[in-house]
């Protein structure tokens, strides 16, 4: 029963990790490439590869699938998804600052 609701947990790790993957992805693109996106980006990937590895080595490579092992990559991940929200909020302040000095640069002057 634990077994099957860490896959669980894995596999919703896993799609909100696709998601803000392809959210970051759209974002790159519009936005050229802040450190923030930089960072967002990485920490999608490192969910994606993590998640690979968390769920993988216990079943199939025992012999480096230590516990303390498991629990330093998720508590990695964890940490970079903090620090992930703390990007973004800081961008979304800024943005929100500046919203009107960006506007008036992009209006045209006549």
């Amino acid at each position: 029963m634990l077994e099957l609701i860490l896959i669980v947990i894995r596999a919703v790790q896993a799609v909100f990790a696709v998601i803000e993957l392809g959210l970051t992805g759209h974002v790159e693109s519009y936005d050229g490439s802040p450190s923030e996106n930089s960072f967002l980006l990485f920490a999608s990937v490192w969910t994606l590869v993590a998640l690979a590895y968390l769920a993988l080595a216990p079943r199939f490579m025992k012999n480096i699938a230590n516990v303390f092992v498991l629990l330093g990559v998720d508590a990695l991940t964890m940490l970079f998804w903090v620090l992930f929200l703390v990007t973004t909020v800081f961008a979304a302040l800024d943005a929100f600052r500046n919203r009107n000095k960006r506007a008036a640069a992009t209006e045209p002057t006549v």
